[in-house]
Formats: C-alpha cells, structure tokens, sequence
C-alpha cells in the first residue's frame, strides 16, 4: 500500500525488433515507427552466432 502511494505506476508497451533481419539503413526508420506507434520499450534480439 505504501508503494502505490508514493511511486508513480509505470506501464511498459513494448515491440521486439530482430535488426539482423532489417538492412542497415532500415534502422532508424523502424525505431521511429515504433515510437510513433506509442511504443515505450523494445526487446532487440542478439545473435551470438
């Protein structure tokens, strides 16, 4: 109850981009559509192979 009060309640909305999949210079494009589609977070996927 203390919590509630006193710290704002945080809503993530969030995408995943696989930026192995998306040309380089796709890049930001694709972030700023994220964005503009009201997102607030983004997962990115990283290949370790």
């Amino acid at each position: 109850m203390f919590l509630e009060q006193v710290l704002p309640a945080s809503l993530y909305i969030s995408g995943s981009i696989h930026y192995n999949r998306i040309p380089r210079a796709y890049w930001k494009d694709r972030l700023v559509e994220m964005y503009m589609a009201g997102l607030n977070a983004i997962q990115v996927y990283v290949d370790l192979a």
